[in-house]
Formats: structure tokens, C-alpha cells, sequence
């Protein structure tokens, strides 16, 4: 059976065309500066001194621009994008990538600083610009975020990785025959004017295409202006805790960001010095060099594309590795063979440039979260069936789909892409009991679509025949609910069909769905029909997570009177300079207020905001258990509301997946053990 898909929303916007037009621009800096045109032009033999000296020259300034990126690049994004100011670093850094561009022109070997002052003059503009473009690429990757939804930018990122690889054959094109090659315009080679006046086509190109984005940048919806002084010590002490809460919380994902960065690295390597190869070890020319470079943008961006198809079926990490085994095995083909000549660079540094792309578009989806589903007597990991009493493990046939939810007898699995099926296990044999088409689906599975009322990972609504599973649906698609026995499909719509900016909450009896742009919500039935619409209240508190699942009657209670009659009690944080903690108990309407702790004062700045990762009260209401106050903060502390003491541990903060024993004990898992916490014993 099928379903129509939910109507698209328009990802390419005019905010994305403007923020892609920056990346049309920067081809030239990539490839007419670092790649084809000028690294050439500072290492030909004889024009400021022998190839072999200008290249280790260039070498050695590439690595010292190097070790300045690698010192500052990591912070430079974080402090811009954290204050909303992405947009003037980017212009600030890509002005003065321009100026460095324009001032190649004065580079030639009859200048007043003669050959090897000249020489150096150019590896520090080179250097410096590879600097400032690094910085001004950190800023401009950062406002990807704030370009759509999570899910939306894949395509965002895919639209502007194509506008480079176009508007770096549309450039070199143009300066081919213009200039370097055929010359059209009969610019004299004399002094290497024509060289020269290129690298001001390429400024001007740079500066003029980074002018939508740098009039119209898009910007974090939140924005801290609490940071004004912050320190450069004070962001590399957030860098670092940011790390060390991915080597504790998340360890494979900074194994992967570390992998990332070598390979990327020896890509850059690939750009900086393939061209200077072809002209001082294969005899290339200016002019076929710019042919190769040509050639080379059209196959990676062709390939780039052709490779999303093989990502689809064999998943991004075997794109990556079988990418690089392929440039490990040309690279050296390229090494060994060089005797034979142009033919080898040509064939070997097109295979090359036929994975390059696909490494760099793989590398950026390579991010799957893992689905764990919990029955009452086995727990399921993708397709890996875990017995509880022996540990017993056994395959189940869904293959590459993840697991959604168990909902009785029958497992729904999603595939990621459009489809989701049904399995109900006969005489110990899970068997196929339908197969759906969807909306397009989130890779990320339901994270990110709740409102956070319900247990995290809630999928089922209804009971017996009306029971329904929530489609982890892309962002920019309506959701959708499927019918846990037969696969019927039913959109939760909206009356204008709108997609943007909502949230999806599993009640036990339905599905409440949250527009943020307009306040509103709509309840469900688990059939998907609409019972009733609410406007809801503007700055809701937190609430405690206790586990359990709310009815759509008390979410539509809460986010209209703020009251949540299934959780011990909400938590929210006001004022403007001192920050006061309110605790509003559930059971008897009273509360109870306590200072912010002094450890959590200096994250939590901008106006009091309140963005806790979990948050518990005990049901006396005396003991508050939160886990960061902010994204800044990575510190978990359990506060006496009696006296407004706080207490906090590394051990503490380390443990994980807290449940509370009694009104003033939370146990929880830490690398090591299980240990219980109590205010006392903090």
C-alpha cells in the first residue's frame, strides 16, 4: 500500500540562494588562487627562483598559515555564531581575503623587491589568505544552521557545494580564455600581467558575490549578548568542555570529527600541491593547467552527484572508505608512474577528482543515530535482537531499516528514506506483515521532534486496533502516522498545510501537534483525526521528566494554563541579573524558590533562559535534579530547595540515564559503576 507524500516546503529560498552565492564566489580563491593559478604561477622555474626552492617555500608558509588555522579556526565560529554575529566576521574575514587577492597583482619578479622578495611577498599573501578564507568559511558554515531545518540542510549544503564546483568552472573558464590560455583579450604576458590581472577578476569575483549573504546573513534565532566579554581563554575552556563532553556523552562522534580532520587535511594537501605537480614534475603549461582544472571541477562535481545515489544503497562510511582506498591507490599510481608522463597525471588526478567530491559530501552525512527498542523480554539494535535473561543475539530480516517502536506483537521499522513495514515473530520467526510508503524521513530518527513532555523516543498512540506509530518524517514534511496493523497512512495536517517549524508530541491517546511560528496547536486522534485546535501560552516552564506519558488533555491543560497534571512539577528560571529558580509542585500548587548555583552563573547570562538536557523533582518538591542549565553548561547538580544549596562532581556529571530511588536519591551509570547520589554525599 502507499500513501501520497505530504506537500514540499521550498527549501531553496532566496535567504539560500544568497548564502550559496558566497560559495559560487570563494572558487575564487580555491582554484584560481591556493589551486591552478597563482601556486603555479610563485612556483615556475625560473620566474622568481629554481621550482624546488619556490616549492618548499610555499610549503613551509602553507604549513605556518596551517598552525594559525589549526590555533584559532576552532574557536573563531563558536564566539561569532553564539552572538549572531557570523554575518560581520564573514564579511570582515572574506574583505580581507579580497584585499590579499588584489594585492597579487604587485607580485612579479621585476619588482622592487626583487625575485626572492617577491616570491616571499606572495607565499605570505597566499598564506594569509588561506587564514582569513579559513575563518571566514568557518563563520559562513555556521550560518547553515540557521538556514532551515535540521533535515533541510543536506539539500542547503548539496545546492551550495554545487554552486562552487559551477562557479569554479564558470571563472577558470573565463580567465582561460580571457587571459591565460586563448587570450582574447590580448592582456601581454610581459611581467606576467596577465596572471596578474586575474587574480583581481578573481578578487572582485570573491567580493562581489559575497555581497547578498553579508546584506542579508541568516542568524541564530537565540542569540547570547552576554558573551561581549568573553576572553579567548574563556573559549578555548569551552572548547575543551565541549570535547570532553563528546569523549564522554557521544566518543564515536569525535573519533569521527578527529578521522575527518586528517582526511580533510590530506585533501587540502591535494588542492594546494596537485597543480603545482602537474607544472614542475609533468611539464604542464599555464594554460594546461587551467584545461586540467576545468576538467577536474566537472568530474568531481558529476561525480559528487552520481555518488549520492551509491550513498543511498551502501550508506556513507563504505562511500568514504572505498573514496579514499581509490585516492590512496591513484595517489601512488601517480607516484610510481610519473615516468610516463602528462597521460598518468591526467587519467591518475581525474580518478582522483572523481572521489574527492563524494569523501567530502559522505563525511557530512555520516552522522546516524543509533535506535534502541525495548521489549518486555528483548531489546532491538537495528537489526540485532538481544535476549534480556541470556544475551543471546540473533539477526532479525529488516536489514538496513531501524527499529520505531513496539507496539504488542508488531515491530515497525523505518528505512530512513520512504517506507516503513511491519513484523509480527510466528513460532519464534519475525515475518513481514506490510510495507508503506511514507513522506520523506528524517536519518535521525525521532530525535529532535518532540516537544519533550513524553519519554524520550515515544512513538505509539492508541491501543488495540487504533494504535499508531509517529513517521519520523523530514523536517520540511507534514507529519505523518501509521497504523500499527495494517500500515494505513494519515497526515496530521494543518489547515493551510504548512510544514514549517513544528513539533509532534506522542500523548497516549494521540498526537499533539505545536506550530512555533504562530502558537498554535492541534490535537489528534491515533487515528489522525482532528479533535480540536488551542493557542498556547508563550514561556512554559520546564518540566520534571518522570517517565511518564501524558494524555493530549494534559498537554493542551499545560501549554494553555502551564499546569501538567502528569508530571510532580514544572521549573522555570526568571530575572535579569540574578537568576531565581521557581518550583511549582503539581500535587498541592506550592512552590519554592532557590538561587541559581554559583557554578551554573557563568553560562546562564542571557536573560535568565532556562534549556535544561533532563530535569527531575522529587515529589516533595525537595530535592531538584538538573542536567545543564544552558548549552553552554555541562555540569549536572541536585539543589535543597529547602536551603538553596547545590551540589556538583565529576562522577556526578559523568553519570548517566539517572532515575530517582527515593525523594532525595538518584542512581545512575558512570564509566565505572553504579553509584547513588545524594546531596550530602556530593
Amino acid at each position: 500500500m502507499s500513501t501520497t507524500p505530504a506537500t514540499h516546503r521550498r527549501v531553496i529560498t532566496r535567504k539560500v540562494v544568497d548564502w550559496a552565492a558566497w560559495d559560487w564566489g570563494s572558487a575564487a580563491f580555491n582554484a584560481v588562487a591556493t589551486t591552478f593559478v597563482f601556486t603555479t604561477y610563485l612556483t615556475s622555474d625560473g620566474v622568481f627562483t629554481d621550482a624546488g626552492t619556490a616549492a618548499t617555500w610555499l610549503s613551509n608558509g602553507m604549513t605556518i598559515a596551517g598552525l594559525f588555522i589549526a590555533l584559532l579556526a576552532p574557536i573563531t565560529g563558536q564566539r561569532a555564531d553564539r552572538r549572531g554575529r557570523g554575518g560581520v566576521w564573514l564579511g570582515w574575514f572574506t574583505g580581507a581575503v579580497v584585499v590579499c587577492m588584489l594585492a597579487m597583482y604587485f607580485v612579479h619578479p621585476a619588482s622592487v623587491l626583487g625575485p626572492k622578495g617577491a616570491l616571499m611577498l606572495g607565499i605570505a599573501l597566499l598564506g594569509l589568505g588561506n587564514v582569513f578564507f579559513e575563518f571566514a568559511s568557518v563563520n559562513y558554515n555556521a550560518m547553515l544552521n540557521h538556514l532551515g531545518e535540521k533535515e533541510d540542510r543536506g539539500k542547503i549544503s548539496g545546492f551550495g557545494w554545487a554552486a562552487g564546483y559551477i562557479g569554479g568552472i564558470v571563472l577558470l573558464l573565463i580567465l582561460y580564455v580571457g587571459l591565460i590560455g586563448v587570450n582574447v583579450l590580448g592582456v601581454p604576458a610581459d611581467e606576467h600581467l596577465n596572471i596578474r590581472i586575474s587574480m583581481v577578476i578573481a578578487a572582485l569575483w570573491l567580493g562581489g558575490f559575497a555581497i547578498p549573504v553579508l546584506k542579508n546573513p541568516p542568524l541564530p534565532q537565540k542569540v547570547s549578548t552576554a558573551d561581549d566579554h568573553e576572553t579567548i581563554l574563556d573559549s578555548y575552556k569551552l572548547l575543551w568542555r565541549t570535547v570532553v563532553t563528546l569523549k564522554r556523552e557521544a566518543p564515536h562522534t569525535l573519533f569521527f570529527l578527529i578521522a575527518s580532520a586528517v582526511f580533510r587535511d590530506g585533501l587540502a594537501g591535494v588542492f594546494t600541491f596537485g597543480a603545482v605537480l602537474a607544472k614542475t614534475a609533468f611539464g604542464f603549461s599555464a594554460s594546461d593547467v587551467m584545461i586540467f582544472a576545468i576538467a577536474a571541477n566537472i568530474v568531481a562535481g558529476l561525480a559528487t552527484v552520481a555518488f549520492g545515489w551509491v550513498d543511498d544503497k551502501i550508506g556513507p562510511k563504505n562511500v568514504i572508505m572505498l573514496s579514499l582506498s581509490a585516492m590512496v591507490v591513484a595517489g601512488f599510481g601517480v607516484f610510481f608512474l610519473h615516468a610516463h608522463g602528462p597521460i598518468v597525471f591526467w587519467s591518475l588526478g581525474l580518478v582522483l577528482c572523481v572521489f574527492v567530491g563524494p569523501t567530502q559530501s559522505s563525511a557530512r552525512l555520516s552522522f546516524h543515530t543509533p535506535a534502541f527498542v525495548s521489549g518486555e523480554d528483548q531489546v532491538f539494535f537495528h537489526d540485532v535482537v538481544i535476549d534480556k535473561a541470556t544475551g543471546a543475539q540473533t539477526q532479525a530480516p529488516w536489514g538496513t531499516d531501524f527499529p520505531l517502536a513496539l507496539a504488542g506483537d508488531v515491530m515497525v521499522t523505518c528505512s530512513t528514506t520512504t517506507t516503513c513495514s511491519g513484523w509480527t515473530r510466528e513460532g519464534g520467526e519475525w515475518t513481514n506483515l506490510w510495507t508503506t510508503s511514507t513522506a520523506t524521513q528524517s536519518g535521525y530518527g525521532l530525535r529532535d521532534h518532540d516537544l519533550g513532555y513524553a519519554p524520550a523516543g515515544t512513538a505509539v498512540a492508541g491501543n488495540g486496533v487504533h494504535a499508531s506509530v509517529l513517521v519520523p518524517t523530514a523536517a520540511n514534511e507534514l507529519p505523518q502516522i501509521l497504523n500499527v496493523h495494517t500500515g494505513e497512512a494519515a497526515t496530521l495536517s494543518n489547515p493551510d498545510g504548512n510544514a514549517d517549524s513544528r513539533k509532534v508530541e506522542v500523548a497516549t491517546d494521540g498526537f499533539v501537534v505545536y506550530e512555533n511560528s504562530g502558537s498554535r496547536g492541534s490535537v489528534f486522534d491515533s487515528d489522525g483525526v482532528l479533535q480540536a485546535t488551542f493557542t498556547a501560552e508563550q514561556d512554559l516552564p520546564a518540566l520534571s521528566r518522570d517517565g511518564t506519558q501524558p494524555t493530549t488533555s494534559d498537554i493542551q491543560t499545560f501549554m494553555t494554563q502551564k499546569r501538567a497534571a502528569w508530571a510532580t512539577g514544572t521549573v522555570s528560571m526568571t530575572g535579569t541579573g540574578e537568576c531565581t529558580i521557581t518550583v511549582a509542585l503539581t500535587a498541592d500548587d506550592s512552590t519554592r524558590e532557590v538561587p541559581l548555583p554559583d557554578a551554573a552563573r557563568r553560562s546562564v547570562r542571557d536573560g535568565c533562559s532556562f534549556t535544561p538536557k533532563d530535569l527531575r523533582v522529587s515529589a516533595d518538591g525537595s530535592t531538584l535534579y538538573v542536567r545543564s542549565f544552558s548549552s553552554q553548561d555541562t555540569n549536572s547538580y541536585i539543589i535543597n530547595t529547602a536551603d538553596g544549596s547545590s551540589s556538583s562532581t565529576k562522577d556526578f556529571t559523568r553519570a548517566t540515564r539517572l532515575t530517582w530511588v527515593f525523594d532525595d536519591m538518584l542512581i545512575g551509570i558512570t564509566d565505572k559503576e553504579i553509584k547513588a547520589f545524594v546531596p550530602a554525599s556530593l
